[in-house]
């Protein structure tokens, strides 16, 4: 059975299989058993992820204010508690997910029609390869130096991957590896649910840019003579021709506008947990690097694999988000580009009341207050910095 023959597959590959090995997306095309099957291994691995979850939880408070107090306690704590957050969504959000891809994918969205179109769709595809190869090996390296660092810097006792609570002892052997076990397809999981996520997302903000540069180049080419027809088209002809291929450049523009505002709805709740915990787990990482004393251990390079994972996850949107903006903006410059001197009157109208439109840029916003773009990476990364030395005065005194 080839789940990836689904719509979703061929549109964003790599974030719907990692969901589905996460166990948070049933392909439609599985029959009756293996859905059933599917919703088991779900249930399970969502009931790990809250069992360790809480072990966790339970430690940071009983060990809260002792010498046994670990700050990456706190940034498993937050980590986890955000993949399960994703998790619950993905799955209660799933219908609307669905319909959402299928609706602007499969009925709505256009194709390219040249050389130059193919061009612009080719180089978001390999961008967004590349951006996501280069975040699945960070969060995948940084699963292998969790859970391997217990193991290679052991003398004498192999400690967990995570300090956590357990209501029962593990002394044995057995209950010692089934946890250590537990605890590394646990939080490999919850991890792999932000990959899948935040790929997922940047994934329908590359979509989109796409489309917007698509239609900008189909803007300027409106009015030149390979566009609209031939020069033994009679002027009336021409006339129409032009209204009509102006009448489809707007109703582009209004379906760009459209995914923009769904795709917001769509995944607001998912990227409002997102910005909560950016601040916290980048002002965690950086504050526990500054406190290493031996630079050369696993735990350190762990840090920064870590470190380096916060700022991608806030930069990926952001920069992405802010090539919306100014390319809904550029779409107004391309409408002053293109050889409107040719087209008539009722033309020139249309034309009009679309450059009105774009002087409104279309931007994406978490709970239409935060607007995803690099002002708002700057301001969370100037918070992040002067947090981090008011608390680096604060621990000094």
């Amino acid at each position: 059975m080839h789940f990836y023959n689904s719509i979703e597959y061929h549109y964003l590959p790599i974030p719907f299989a990692i969901l589905t090995i996460c166990g948070t997306w049933c392909p439609e095309n599985f029959s009756t058993i293996s859905k059933q099957i599917y919703k088991l291994f779900t249930i399970v691995s969502v009931f790990l992820g809250i069992i360790l979850f809480v072990e966790i939880l339970i430690d940071v408070i009983l060990s809260n204010g002792t010498i046994y107090f670990k700050l990456d306690n706190i940034f498993a704590v937050l980590v986890f508690s955000v993949g399960l957050y994703k998790t619950i969504n993905v799955l209660c959000y799933r219908s609307m997910i669905l319909s959402f891809i299928t609706d602007y994918v499969d009925n709505q969205w256009y194709r390219p029609r040249n050389v130059k179109e193919i061009g612009i769709q080719q180089n978001m595809k390999s961008k967004t390869r590349w951006l996501f190869a280069v975040y699945t090996i960070l969060i995948i390296t940084s699963m292998i130096l969790r859970s391997l660092t217990p193991i290679l810097e052991s003398k004498k006792f192999i400690n967990l991957p995570f300090v956590a609570w357990y209501p029962y002892k593990i002394d044995n052997p057995l209950s010692f590896w089934l946890t250590y076990c537990h605890q590394i397809i646990s939080g490999a999981t919850l991890s792999c649910m932000h990959l899948s996520t935040d790929t997922l997302f940047v994934g329908f903000l590359l979509h989109m840019n796409c489309q917007i540069n698509i239609l900008i180049v189909r803007l300027k080419d409106f009015g030149n003579e390979s566009a609209i027809g031939n020069d033994s088209q009679s002027e009336i002809h021409n006339e129409v021709m032009m209204k009509m291929t102006m009448a489809k450049l707007v109703r582009e523009h209004q379906r760009i506008y459209r995914y923009g505002y769904t795709l917001q709805k769509t995944f607001e709740i998912i990227l409002m947990g997102q910005l909560i915990v950016v601040v916290p787990n980048f002002l965690i990482n950086i504050y526990s690097l500054s406190i290493y004393i031996e630079r050369l251990d696993l735990k350190y390079f762990m840090t920064i694999f870590f470190t380096i994972i916060s700022v991608m996850q806030i930069g990926m949107l952001c920069w992405y988000g802010n090539d919306i903006l100014l390319g809904s903006k550029d779409i107004g410059n391309a409408l002053y580009e293109c050889n409107w001197t040719t087209v008539n009157q009722q033309t020139k109208k249309i034309l009009l009341m679309m450059i009105v439109r774009t002087s409104k840029p279309l931007f994406i916003s978490v709970i239409n207050v935060i607007p995803i773009n690099i002002s708002t990476l700057l301001r969370v990364m100037k918070m992040s910095y002067s947090t981090f030395n008011l608390i680096q005065r604060t621990s000094a005194q």
